[in-house]
């Protein structure tokens, strides 16, 4: 289907993309291109100089690659700000901003503000940080086995994916040509199948946007798949189904992905340190199934379940999940800054004790 039908279909299934007006607050239709929500494109601006990179001993203590910052539309950029600032300061060189814009269960495209992406990629470029910025996000089917068996749900996918990467690759060029736009990351998320055919066709939309990125840019492609609590304990399934994604008998079948960031599962699932090293086969199956076509890191979940509240989980489960997945996967980040170790976001205290925990950890590496 031509993206312009399957766009149209994305309208009739109830989701608003370019094109499609959502209706704010206020009763005024509004859209992700609206002047308000979108910077002017700027192909002649010249991109800051970057800070020297971190000496030896700073680059040898780094445990954790990078983090994640998911941030709704409506935040203040200050956050992000200091977010990126704090990420500098543990020795990170990696961020993964979670999605451009997320399309909500009511069809209402949330778009994250452009000035507020562009302040995010001005500082990292001063921080000497690589920054992967995902794609739009489709929460109705994030990680819906059923939405994933869908056609019609994989094709519009596929289209607003695909013109989210347009819009991003129009206003944000300089900064790729710079290096501080690093990367694509591909935000609608596979997990660890019970079966190799669990994964529907999602593996259609990894394959056909990370071939869109690679013709068109130098730009990587990442992804987080999660680990699944009903995935078979051997892992076997997870090995054969991304083998099929990654090694597939034919290079025209293969998906051009570049890093996989397998998460943990541990917050998502409610599992606490004892089970941390039950993960670890998962991560064997996913560099068996990458080989040498993608790197396999670890994506440590920094957040625990409290009376239904995602809050910071203590330092100590990190910690050992961190210590766990070190000699399986060396190259870590971690799921999500702003809300969870940022003093100044959401989490405060909590935030604060995650953050000084880490950092004291990191100083006796």
């Amino acid at each position: 289907m031509r993206n312009a039908l399957a766009l149209a279909l994305l309208c009739v299934l109830g989701f608003s993309i370019v094109g499609c007006s959502s209706i704010d607050a206020a009763g005024a239709p509004k859209t992700c291109d609206d002047p308000a929500t979108r910077s002017a494109k700027d192909t002649t601006i010249a991109p800051r100089v970057a800070a020297a990179p971190g000496d030896g001993s700073q680059q040898a203590r780094k445990r954790l690659r990078g983090f994640f910052l998911q941030v709704p539309g409506e935040q203040d950029s200050s956050l992000w700000k200091s977010s990126i600032d704090e990420i500098a300061a543990l020795g990170a060189d990696t961020v993964i901003i979670q999605t451009e814009s997320y399309v909500n269960t009511a069809g209402k495209r949330n778009c994250v503000e452009r000035l507020t992406l562009k302040a995010a990629l001005e500082e990292a470029q001063l921080k000497n940080l690589k920054v992967h910025i995902g794609l739009a996000l489709l929460e109705e089917g994030n990680g819906n086995r059923e939405a994933a068996k869908k056609s019609e749900w994989i094709e519009a996918l596929i289209a607003a994916s695909t013109d989210s990467f347009n819009r991003l690759w129009d206003e944000y060029q300089p900064y790729a040509q710079s290096g501080t736009w690093a990367g694509v990351y591909l935000p609608e998320e596979l997990w660890t199948p019970a079966d190799p055919d669990d994964l529907g066709q999602l593996p259609m939309y990894v394959k056909q946007l990370s071939r869109l990125v690679k013709t068109q840019s130098n730009l990587k492609v990442s992804m987080s798949p999660f680990i699944n609590s009903q995935a078979n304990n051997d892992a076997n399934a997870t090995r054969t189904a991304f083998t099929k994604l990654f090694q597939p008998p034919t290079q025209s079948e293969r998906a051009e992905v570049d890093v996989v960031m397998l998460q943990d599962g541990i917050g998502a699932r409610g599992l606490g340190s004892a089970d941390v090293a039950a993960q670890v086969p998962f991560y064997q199956a996913m560099k068996d199934a990458c080989g040498t076509r993608c790197d396999v890191w670890a994506n440590v979940e920094s957040f625990a379940d409290v009376s239904g509240q995602r809050v910071s989980a203590p330092w100590e489960r990190v910690r050992t999940q961190i210590e766990t997945l070190l000699p399986i996967a060396p190259n870590q980040v971690s799921f999500e800054y702003s809300q969870h170790w940022n003093a100044k976001g959401p989490a405060r205290a909590g935030g604060k004790l995650l953050y000084d925990g880490f950092d004291a950890w990191r100083d006796r590496r």
